[in-house]
């Protein structure tokens, strides 16, 4: 596994707590392209074929079709911001916080509708007897679709989702996430690295723990964010005072 670190023991950017940029591209980034390109291409020809010819059946697969656009477009987000050197924190009553990306949630909650009003589309389509000959078999998978995002439609209506962050205070790093929380002290720690597989997050370790940040979900870049986790781990004395 591939990984970058400014607290290697011999890295020549160690005395400055640098850590390289990740590769604009590679050829696992092509290829994850090229496989999600041809994976919207074909479920969207198949939606658009087997529901010609009936107005619900469009619908459908204008609906299918934006929920797999909006799924490529955090794709296409994530693998522009490998290089970002935006640093956004702000600094409130629970520590220094690095808040979510905005466009990332707003992104996920329009797939969701989407993907989750498809099947919906698509049975009104059925049970009228206008769709094409053979979409029983894509009406049973968007059946199934719909009871796996069922729950998930029913908690994001309750109000059990919310925004990500991550938070730094004196003793703690706290990653909130959109349903779960994870915190660990900051004397756990003496390694910081960039990963880039299977996905690009930040990870924090030490002899017993490991710490691991998306960085894609947060309104930080790869290299800032893991200079300012290395700098506090290394500083105590810059980290901000407990409340």
């Amino acid at each position: 596994m591939r990984s970058r670190s400014g607290t290697d023991p011999g890295d020549p950017s160690q005395a400055q707590g640098k850590f390289s940029p990740l590769p604009a591209i590679t050829w696992p980034l092509i290829r994850t392209h090229l496989l999600a390109l041809l994976v919207l291409g074909l479920a969207g020809f198949g939606f658009l074929v087997g529901t010609s010819g009936s107005y619900a059946g469009r619908v459908s697969a204008v609906l299918a079709c934006l929920a797999l656009l909006q799924g490529y477009a955090l794709l296409v987000i994530a693998t522009v911001r490998r290089r970002s050197t935006a640093f956004e924190a702000v600094t409130t009553e629970e520590g220094i916080v690095i808040r979510g990306l905005r466009t990332v949630a707003v992104l996920l909650v329009a797939m969701l509708i989407c993907a989750a009003g498809f099947p919906i589309a698509f049975a009104i389509g059925v049970f009228r007897d206008d769709m094409a000959p053979g979409s029983s078999g894509m009406f049973a998978m968007s059946l199934i679709v719909e009871l796996i995002l069922i729950p998930v439609v029913a908690m994001l209506l309750l109000g059990r989702f919310r925004m990500n962050r991550l938070v730094l205070t004196g003793s703690a790093v706290t990653y909130v996430g959109y349903r779960h929380t994870r915190t660990a002290e900051w004397a756990d720690f003496d390694r910081v690295e960039i990963r880039e597989k299977p996905r690009v997050e930040i990870v924090l370790s030490g002899r017993a723990e490991e710490f691991s940040v998306p960085f894609g979900l947060l309104a930080a870049g790869p290299v800032p964010l893991a200079e300012h986790l290395d700098d506090l781990i290394r500083s105590p004395k810059n980290r901000p005072l407990d409340a």
